[in-house]
């Protein structure tokens, strides 16, 4: 159930605060490939699709993660809110070179490829189910790529409680900007927008997904203190916005506009695994769609 909460006052923002008629998570009982795709053309901020992902397949992806090769955990320096990780994420080149990047994706990538062994792979079903409803449209679906190397296709988490949050509020626009994504093509994406999407494999209480009605720019980064890292909004700066609260089941899957601030808000039981499958599209050109993980 998706609960929205109004803002306590006004306050000047560079950025964008959309209409309700955008603002919203629509919710549907199956997946709904047309909103998939409203929601990646920027007609509509998110969708989730309930108890789409089967109990006994989720069971495999949780085996099939925990006994992964390439599976790091905190011992291997991961961020405090992150238990366990399967694959890589962008966040690292907050740090280093893009090249720790691709380093991780061919390092993990086989592990990766497994993950859904014995699902029937429903990462591909998901993946040319996209593809054949936006050919329909005359659009086309691929992974991005830099310098001739494709990107990971996604990545799995186990997530740990950090203060008041699992994952504290930002937003995932601030690290297109950096100057190392100059010449990849995810640095390029029409209007800066990303769209996440997740798969909740497990999840006890809370961990519902926390979501604002302001997508800021790099001016207010900035002006709060960072720039090319999405991280750093005050509850008290986002008491200003609308906000949408949704409860996250195991065998959901979620997606919605990441340049808008979002946080995964606390687990009543830290001991209880919150995992997730989890990826990012965007629009690259009018006819031609990205993922990467």
């Amino acid at each position: 159930m998706a609960y929205i909460f109004g803002s306590t006052s006004l306050m000047k923002s560079k950025g964008i605060v959309h209409p309700d008629s955008y603002f919203k998570i629509v919710e549907k009982n199956k997946i709904d490939w047309q909103l998939w795709i409203d929601v990646l053309q920027g007609k509509v901020a998110g969708a989730i699709f309930r108890d789409v992902f089967n109990q006994e397949l989720r069971q495999q992806v949780c085996y099939n993660f925990w006994n992964s090769l390439t599976l790091k955990q905190q011992t291997d320096g991961l961020p405090p809110s992150v238990k366990a990780l399967l694959g890589t994420s962008l966040e690292v080149i907050t740090t280093n070179p893009l090249e720790v990047y691709f380093e991780e994706v061919k390092r993990t990538r086989k592990d990766i490829q497994s993950l859904f062994a014995n699902t029937g792979d429903f990462f591909v079903f998901l993946i040319d189910n996209i593809n054949e409803h936006l050919a329909a449209q005359g659009c086309s679906l691929r992974l991005a790529e830099y310098n001739g190397l494709k990107t990971g296709e996604y990545k799995m988490r186990s997530w740990g409680n950090t203060g008041t949050f699992v994952v504290a509020p930002h937003d995932d626009a601030g690290i297109l900007g950096s100057p190392r994504m100059k010449d990849f093509e995810i640095g390029h994406l029409l209007n800066g927008r990303t769209v996440g999407v997740n798969i909740c494999i497990e999840n006890g209480e809370g961990g519902n997904l926390c979501y604002w009605n302001i997508s800021p720019n790099d001016e207010t980064r900035k002006a709060l203190g960072f720039e090319n890292d999405g991280f750093g909004y005050s509850l008290e700066y986002l008491a200003n916005f609308d906000e949408v609260s949704v409860s996250i089941f195991p065998g959901d899957i979620y997606l919605f506009d990441t340049a808008k601030v979002h946080a995964i808000g606390r687990k009543t039981k830290d001991e209880e695994n919150r995992l997730t499958v989890s990826w990012s599209m965007g629009l690259l050109n009018p006819t031609t769609f990205l993922y990467w993980g």
